[in-house]
């Protein structure tokens, strides 16, 4: 018959042991920073709440220059083929920090049929440009 002792199996436990006084250790440093944070006026990582209109406003902008590139003419790939791909980086950025959201809407509501020209107030209108001229 098989026996549950000898010295593997004490240094088994011994080891689990450790483990838990380890876990219970960094339990306690744990909720003692979280305790830290929340007098601090911080709250704790783990119930922060994700940043989610922010994520639907980054998405909503980029609907915008994919709407504004398709209304003017501007193939999506001559952007991308700019500087191996930063000209695209650096148009998606401008437009996530552009303070014309309201005015580029009602632009691209109003403006259908209109030239293939981007207008004066976006602030990809450079790139865009230069993409067409080297189509045209």
């Amino acid at each position: 018959m098989w026996r549950n002792d000898g010295p593997a199996l004490l240094a088994l436990n011994n080891d689990k042991r450790g483990q838990k006084s380890q876990n219970r250790a960094y339990s306690s440093v744990a909720g003692a920073m979280t305790e830290e944070r929340t007098q601090k006026g911080r709250r704790p990582m783990s119930i922060a709440t994700p940043q989610w209109p922010m994520f639907k406003e980054v998405l909503c902008r980029q609907g915008l220059m994919d709407d504004m590139m398709e209304r003017c003419g501007v193939d999506v790939l001559d952007v991308i083929r700019k500087d191996r791909g930063q000209a695209f980086v650096d148009a998606r950025a401008r437009c996530r920090s552009c303070p014309w959201v309201q005015t580029c809407r009602n632009w691209l509501l109003v403006s259908e049929g209109t030239g293939p020209w981007p207008p004066d107030f976006c602030p990809n209108a450079g790139i865009f440009r230069a993409c067409l001229k080297e189509d045209g």
